[in-house]
């Protein structure tokens, strides 16, 4: 059966350096089907009424080979020259993203004057109508802009989906999926670029975490702007805002946001005093790392939570303070907010703009980061019975769906 048009959005790209992007499956996908991704433009042939590819570019094709339907809220990565993280690769091995403005176009049949679009993304600026070289696009009439295409414009090298991630549906994420307002991009190399798939994700505490105050534990959820909570050293640092996002199991977070709960203890030292439970890349300071709760996962007293327990949806709180610090939550030392992730990731950035005008950059805590089992130092994870391997390393390619 074919895909419809609009059963993929693409979340990002990055047309330095590695031509890279990364799109989400918003209607199953059954085994078998075939999609063409080129970065080739469309014209209108008048003389013949037909729509045709302009000149030889490249054609990247992807092919559902795992024997099943894959989900919907599948996020599927290509890496150029490298391929798929999800399905097989075939094909030229990268697209050729120009600079100064180009196009990804998905269609299914393999003619030069295809008709089975299913979605694109211009980053050249504005269709053009009367495309003549590869590098423009006109928009072709099976797509709808802001339903199955969108245009950024000004052209930015790279860009990534960094809208909201409460959509429940297909419908609602194409829209918003689909509109530029959603994006942000820049032009800084592949290397040094803030702009990544992992945009749409953020690291926090889910509802009902503890956190020492000056005057005992309060819910996170319950926390305003201006408390001051308890640092890991003594101190107390002021709430400068409380950013808050309602994730949708069914087309939300990747494996990078899936909740991980560390049970009573399972940190040492009674710690934390009651079962903790964090996104997984939501870091916990642990003797002298900052560590992605995902890569202390051990399969029995530190595990991913069951999506069963997670029902439709679920809140999460991120607590951003002066400084990138440490507070307590449940009594285990845990990270503040750090924008490795833009806050307009958050259902209540508008209230952010509205106290501050615009973002600001945090430094980071001086402690190395450590977002993979592999890299957790052997003391800890044999303390904790870590054993590295892909399934919980976070920044593994995602090919498990959250659907219910």
């Amino acid at each position: 059966m074919a895909i419809n048009a609009g059963g993929i959005g693409f979340i990002s790209y990055s047309s330095d350096g590695s031509d890279d992007f990364s799109f989400i499956v918003l209607e199953d996908i059954a085994a078998g089907e075939v999609l063409n991704f080129t970065d080739r433009g469309i014209f209108y042939e008048v003389d013949v009424g037909i729509e045709e590819f302009i000149g030889p570019e490249q054609i990247v094709t992807w092919t559902n080979n795992t024997g099943a339907p894959i989900p919907a809220g599948t996020v599927v990565d290509f890496i150029d020259n490298v391929g798929f993280s999800v399905g097989a690769t075939s094909g030229d091995p990268g697209l050729g993203l120009a600079q100064a403005g180009d196009q990804i176009i998905v269609y299914q049949d393999v003619s030069g004057s295809p008709t089975s679009f299913v979605a694109m993304i211009h980053m050249n600026g504005d269709y053009e109508a009367s495309a003549t070289n590869t590098n423009t696009s006109k928009l072709p009439f099976a797509l709808t802009d802001g339903i199955h295409a969108i245009s950024i414009a000004p052209e930015v090298d790279n860009a990534a989906y960094t809208g909201p991630t409460t959509p429940t549906d297909a419908d609602g994420w194409r829209l918003r999926l689909f509109d530029e307002a959603n994006w942000t991009g820049d032009d800084l190399s592949a290397n040094s670029s803030s702009v990544t798939g992992s945009s749409v994700t953020v690291s926090c505490f889910l509802a009902g975490t503890m956190i020492a105050t000056p005057g005992g534990e309060v819910a996170v959820e319950t926390l305003e702007i201006g408390d001051k909570v308890l640092t890991a050293d003594g101190r107390t640092t002021p709430v400068k805002w409380v950013g808050r996002q309602t994730v949708s199991t069914r087309f939300g977070p990747a494996t990078r946001n899936f909740p991980v709960r560390i049970s009573a203890g399972a940190l040492g030292r009674g710690t934390p005093h009651r079962d903790l439970t964090v996104t997984a890349d939501h870091g916990m300071v642990l003797g002298g790392y900052v560590i992605d709760a995902a890569a202390l996962v051990n399969g029995s007293t530190i595990d991913f939570v069951p999506l069963a327990e997670l029902g439709e949806a679920f809140t999460v709180y991120h607590i951003e303070a002066p400084d990138h610090d440490v507070i307590l939550a449940n009594g285990a030392p845990s990270e503040t907010f750090i924008d490795y992730v833009g806050r307009a990731a958050f259902d209540n950035y508008d209230e952010y703009l509205a106290l501050y005008g615009a973002e600001r950059i945090i430094p980071e805590l001086p402690q190395p980061r450590i977002s993979a089992a592999r890299h957790v130092p052997a003391h800890i994870a044999q303390r904790l019975g870590i054993t590295a391997g892909p399934d919980f390393d976070i920044h593994a390619p995602n090919t498990q769906a959250l659907c219910g």
